[in-house]
């Protein structure tokens, strides 16, 4: 994990009962530092995902949100002026039945679903199979959904813009798929399949993981990208189905990429071991 507080604040994870606060005082991070370790039962393991939610005024505390390998998230309130986290709860997202065969609840993908305000919510994608909503205030779980019933892997990352979803797995066999497409109902928090398509260049392989998915924009308007194992970024668009542009091997096409997308103007990177950073062509 690694998570980004606004303006100068980074936390990660340490180890299996603690978390890192790195701090700078520049605006090219050029002196970061380790500030603080913030420790926490153990039981909650890892922290394998992260995400920050903004104060809704300015003197208050804001929020981050951290997923486990265990299933479990756990809230923090986070300090801006004394640059500190504290621990307020954890709540279990643990499917009891999960999709993989090796009983594994880790919490890899995590996404803001709405930003500010008592509704404030996070979307959480996890190894076991559940796409989780969680109002991030209360901890009330305000649905879990299994992401395919027939699934044999769990989630690897998901990416949501407005209502629409996006899901990362890896596929298993001739006929699963590793990029799941889905609507969401904000007013209830349901999720509604809406298609789904198989990333895959070698039709022999008997599996390919999807490791990242990040909705983008290119000239042509809303788009998506994947990074898989074949070491293969992927780029297509979804109205009401998904659609495929095009992909292209990476320089070091040894495994799939993690993925970041930002716009104005509009950039992408792709890590492996190194970082390969396109523009997208979006304003």
């Amino acid at each position: 994990m690694i998570t980004y507080i606004p303006p100068r604040m980074i936390v990660t994870s340490n180890n299996d009962s603690s978390l890192s606060i790195w701090i700078t005082s520049s605006d090219d991070w050029s002196d970061l530092k380790l500030e603080d370790i913030k420790t926490y039962d153990n039981s909650l393991d890892v922290a394998t995902n992260g995400s920050w939610f903004p104060c809704e005024y300015d003197n208050d505390t804001s929020t981050l949100v951290v997923g486990h390998n265990s299933g479990f998230l756990s809230i923090w309130s986070v300090n801006h002026h004394h640059k500190d986290i504290h621990f307020i709860k954890k709540i279990d997202l643990r499917n009891p039945k999960p999709v993989n065969p090796f009983d594994s609840h880790a919490m890899y993908g995590m996404c803001i679903l709405k930003e500010i305000g008592p509704d404030a919510r996070i979307l959480c994608g996890s190894d076991d199979g559940y796409i989780s909503v969680v109002n991030i205030h209360s901890g009330d779980i305000l649905s879990q959904t299994i992401f395919n019933s027939e699934a044999q892997r769990g989630i690897n990352s998901v990416s949501v813009s407005g209502n629409k979803l996006l899901v990362a797995n890896c596929s298993v066999g001739i006929y699963d798929k590793n990029l799941w497409y889905f609507d969401i109902n904000l007013e209830t928090n349901e999720i509604f399949y809406q298609d789904s398509m198989n990333l895959l260049v070698d039709n022999n392989r008997i599996q390919s993981f999807n490791f990242d998915v990040e909705w983008g924009e290119y000239s042509g308007g809303p788009c998506w990208f994947a990074g898989t194992e074949e070491g293969i970024l992927w780029m297509g668009r979804a109205n009401a189905k998904l659609d495929l542009v095009g992909y292209e091997a990476l320089s070091e096409s040894s495994i799939g990429a993690a993925l970041a997308f930002i716009n104005k103007p509009g950039r992408l990177a792709a890590a492996i071991h190194n970082i390969d950073q396109f523009s997208t062509g979006s304003p």
